[in-house]
This record gives structure tokens, sequence and C-alpha cells, in this order.
């Protein structure tokens, strides 16, 4: 299994990046483009990539707080979260995610309807959606055949369930739509995407030497029917 150093991938201008990530971190913010239902809702989506073709970023999940964080090494700047992981508070850890564009309905600011790409976030465990869509590419060798809907159960962060099934029906998408979507979609543009919906907590020093941790702030995907921006 890959390292959150061996993830690294390079960048046209890296240090872009993280000033996007650091305005949004210090701002309290911004709209994410990870596909986050709300209690009850469903959401029709259709995948765009193969899962043997994912775009697999290492994360660290914070369990005491609503929140978590690209690892810095994805990035190449200095991870505080590793440094701390490794001094000790092994619950720090960067842990692999992936994450698949796919198409969905969006809404702008005036009701217009379009078609967007977001990111379906997928991550290791007993009955996530990880395990359910994996078995579905086992049974059916692709997860790109047909839509599905994404739903959500619960409110809280222990009650709360996620599910995902195929949709039987014709796709409600158009081909060609789809087709485009899926040709825009790379590693480091979905990298850059995760960055700002959960930036990095960045070690390193100020002007006089004193050690620095800037760390992010940005609670987890906002709902799927805000206007955000195109992919």
């Amino acid at each position: 299994m890959a390292t959150p150093t061996q993830a690294i991938t390079s960048h046209s201008n890296p240090l872009d990046i993280m000033r996007q990530a650091q305005k949004q971190a210090l701002s309290g913010g911004a709209k994410s483009y990870i596909l986050r239902p709300k209690d009850g809702e469903s959401i029709r989506l259709h995948i765009l990539q193969e899962m043997t073709s994912g775009t697999v970023i290492y994360m660290h999940r914070l369990a005491d707080i609503p929140y978590k964080a690209i690892c810095g090494n994805e990035l190449g700047v200095p991870c505080d979260y590793c440094a701390r992981a490794k001094a000790g508070e092994w619950k720090l850890q960067a842990a692999p995610f992936m994450y698949l564009p796919c198409a969905v309905a969006v809404e702008d600011e005036s009701g217009k309807k379009s078609i967007g790409v977001r990111l379906l976030e997928l991550y290791a465990g007993k009955n996530t959606l990880f395990a359910k869509l994996e078995k579905f590419f086992s049974d059916n060798g692709t997860v790109c055949s047909h839509d599905f809907a994404y739903s959500r159960k619960g409110s809280g962060q222990k009650d709360t369930t996620y599910e995902i099934t195929v949709q039987l029906s014709a796709s409600i998408f158009k081909p060609a739509v789809l087709t485009q979507a899926a040709s825009s979609m790379t590693p480091d543009r979905i990298r850059e995407r995760v960055a700002e919906a959960f930036p990095p907590a960045i070690s390193g020093e100020d002007e006089v030497g004193n050690a620095t941790v800037v760390e992010s702030n940005v609670v987890e995907g906002s709902s799927s029917d805000e206007y955000i921006p195109e992919f």
C-alpha cells in the first residue's frame, strides 16, 4: 500500500493550491465539491470513472471534531498531523480515501438546472459506501453502466447511515454529457478540489523562527442543493 509520501503527484503550481486552501481555511471554508446528501435526501448520480481508476488520497480523519484534512504530503508540504502521529498520536495517522467523480443534477442561484460534477467519497470499513460499491463492481465489472441513488438517513455522527443503490431504469444523463464530463477528470484536478474542501494542517516556522501550524476549519461537505461553481 502506498504511503502519503508516495502518493505525492506533481502540480503546475502547488503554491497557488495552498494559497487557495489557506484563504478558505481562514475564512471559514468554501462550498464543497464533495457529494453529501442531507438527512432524508436521495441524490441521483452517474459515476464517471471505474473504481480501478479512482483517485486515492491520504486523509487525516479527526474523530473529536466534524472535519478531516488532506495529508500535507499529498501536496508536498510539511504535515503537522503526520508529525503528531509519528510522535505517538496514532489516531492521527493518514488513511486512504477514494474519490470518484460523478455527474449530478445541480441548480444555480437563479434556479436554473444543469449537469455538474461532484466527488463521491469512499473509505474502507464494514457496510461503508466503498464496501457496497466494491461488491457491485465485483459482481458486474463496472460502476459506470447505471445511475445510482445516494441517500442519507440521520443527522448525527453516530446515527447517520448512507446508502447507494443501483437504478435499473434508463439513465437521466445523456451519454454525450457524461463523456464530456469524464474527459476533464484528472487525479491532479480531483486532488485540488479535495484540498479546497479539506485543507491540510501545515507545519513550519514564522519570520522569527517560531514553530507555527495552520489548521483547516472547513466542516464536512455542504449540501448538494447549494449552488457550487462548475468543477
